[in-house]
């Protein structure tokens, strides 16, 4: 008799009061272009800018293989009223460290608006009740205060600069730390 491993459960849904975070589908591929390809929100991530032709396909296809194989979980992040998606919200997981590696990006449309701030709780919350990570980190580029902002509004607290961390439009670019852990008071 042949032993398979469990199948991996499915990825969870999850609810905030305007949000819906799920599972990116093949179908999103044409929003998650047309919000990437603003350059404002390539300026603060590490997505290029032109977006490739293609690469939204090929980055909903490796969010269910990460899932799967345990190494990150992605959201697409919509709004409840309309389920329109607005942005994308992943962990990158370190089990071996229970560290998860935090990343965002949210549509220009809709900066402002508290929906970040609603995500990344969410996203928190699971991470460390589901996922049993002790450490979430996250990094951001200096001139970015509205994010900076965001994870300070949920709990995050900067620990430091990293210079010339990551390599960005031809340059090394520092970036600056933020981590939140499980025992943190919220």
């Amino acid at each position: 008799m042949v032993s398979h491993p469990p199948a991996p459960s499915a990825q969870p849904t999850l609810a905030t009061p305007r949000l819906l975070l799920r599972a990116f589908l093949p179908t999103d591929a044409a929003a998650v272009t047309r919000e990437v390809s603003d350059p404002r929100v390539a300026r603060q991530t590490l997505l290029p800018h032109p977006y490739p032709v293609g690469a939204a396909e090929v980055f909903i296809g490796r969010c269910a293989m990460e899932w799967e194989a345990g190494k990150a979980a992605t959201w697409a992040i919509t709004r409840r009223d309309d389920m329109s998606l607005i942005g994308a919200i992943a962990v990158r997981m370190v089990r071996a460290h229970q560290t998860g590696d935090l990343g965002y990006w949210l549509a220009v449309p809709t900066w402002g608006q508290g929906f970040m701030t609603e995500a990344i709780d969410a996203v928190a919350t699971v991470a460390f009740a589901g996922l049993g990570l002790h450490r979430l980190e996250a990094r951001l580029f200096p001139d970015n205060p509205a994010s900076a902002r965001v994870l300070e509004k949920c709990g995050f607290r900067q620990e430091g600069t990293l210079r010339g961390a990551l390599w960005k439009e031809n340059a090394p670019r520092d970036v600056r730390l933020y981590a939140r852990l499980v025992t943190d008071a919220r």
